[in-house]
């Protein structure tokens, strides 16, 4: 059997008003930072299923500013597939007395040919969240990318009431709160506008609150209710997106790569029926017409 390389990142979520998301900057400040000292590259045998000990890190983590919980868990690139675990409240708990449970809730994770990724997210609980500046209040986002477990650097939201909510989302991950409730709504797909070269195609999976992951009122699906004079600190998660290729095939489409109308037609409502059918499978919302009528 072959050694397969696999990048184990350790990434810490520090919110707060403004952090550079549109270019991050360099070290990153605020939002998703790596942890200093923590990240390695381990090397594991292809076909074989990684031991407990890779995938049950610590509990907590000791940063300058505190203590922050283990929120979540990303696998990218394992044989196995790609997935998201998100940590029981009782983590440290069955750390130490059931570490069995926790492996059966993650289930088995088995390298392939091609390296693989897992990222370690922390982030601290509510109690611990530093509150933003005097007569300020808002939700600190950002974007999670569950093909390579990195975070990226898409546009992802749209706020209502706007007032430049939406671009302060966008480009520092902060939505202010203070004045107005706000709706935050991710995006259902994104796609890379050329401008950062850290963007990716994909379509979004959910929304994380990491300052209480598993109870999530405030979360209806692509929607973030953000109350007026609440914090938050929220990451939405993106998943390949099963249906690139016939995107990829709509986009690129050109009349003029047909010997004629009809037959330029006829491969449109192909690739249309075949988008469809993808979408309908996946539980997408269609982005084609459902009666194929151009």
């Amino acid at each position: 059997m072959s050694e397969t390389p696999c990048a184990k990142n350790y990434l810490f979520f520090q919110g707060g008003p403004g952090h550079s998301r549109r270019p991050r900057s360099n070290p990153p400040t605020g939002g998703l930072i790596p942890i200093p000292g923590l990240s390695d590259t381990i090397y594991l045998t292809e076909g074989q299923p990684i031991g407990g000990t890779e995938l049950l890190p610590s509990p907590v983590y000791q940063s300058g500013s505190g203590t922050a919980n283990y929120i979540f868990l990303s696998i990218s690139g394992a044989q196995s597939g790609n997935q998201t675990w998100i940590a029981p409240q009782n983590y440290a708990n069955l750390l130490q007395q059931n570490q069995n449970e926790l492996l059966a809730s993650i289930g088995t994770v088995i390298p392939g040919a091609n390296p693989m990724t897992l990222t370690f997210v922390y982030g601290p609980p509510h109690s611990d969240i530093p509150p933003p500046p005097p007569q300020d209040s808002g939700a600190s986002i950002d974007a999670f990318f569950e093909g390579t477990s990195s975070y990226i650097d898409n546009n992802f939201v749209a706020c209502t009431p706007d007032n430049g909510a939406t671009n302060s989302g966008n480009n520092y991950g902060w939505v202010d709160t203070w004045s107005d409730a706000e709706t935050i709504t991710a995006s259902e797909f994104i796609t890379p506008d050329g401008v950062d070269p850290n963007e990716v195609s994909a379509v979004f999976n959910k929304w994380i609150d990491l300052a209480n992951p598993l109870q999530s009122a405030e979360f209806n699906g692509k929607i973030l209710n953000a109350a007026k004079g609440d914090n938050y600190y929220a990451l939405a998660l993106y998943k390949v997106d099963p249906c690139q290729s016939w995107r990829t095939l709509l986009a690129n489409f050109n009349v003029g790569d047909f010997p004629n109308p009809g037959a330029a037609e006829k491969a449109l409502l192909g690739i249309r029926a075949g988008l469809l059918e993808c979408e309908k499978q996946n539980g997408e919302l269609p982005t084609v017409p459902t009666t194929l009528e151009k």
